[in-house]
């Protein structure tokens, strides 16, 4: 992350810096939350779950992030999903029931 926070650096201060100046307190808290707390809350998360069990069992719960994401589109911005989307939802938990009902 650091180093990819790195490499953009340049383009930040070269081609936003108008951007920056003009943008209000709600835009510049908004950018220091997504840049912080999903990455932070997401290695910390995923470090405790490794500490817990197997990375097998655990990758599979990964698979379950798009549903969390449609469900919280549809109630949060009330963005309805579309076929493909509630397709691929499907899909995707019956590959993890399948994964966990092998064993």
């Amino acid at each position: 992350m650091w180093i990819g926070t790195f490499c953009l650096l340049p383009f930040l201060l070269l081609e936003n810096t108008e951007n920056l100046k003009t943008a209000s307190i709600y835009n510049h808290l908004s950018v220091l939350y997504l840049g912080v707390f999903p990455g932070s809350i997401g290695y910390l998360t995923w470090t405790y779950v490794l500490s817990k069990m197997n990375v097998q069992s655990a990758t599979v719960f990964l698979y379950i992030i798009p549903i969390i994401t449609i469900i919280i589109g549809a109630i949060w911005i009330k963005e309805i999903p579309i076929t493909s989307t509630i397709i691929g939802g499907i899909i995707t938990i019956c590959g993890v029931l399948i994964f966990n009902l092998k064993k």
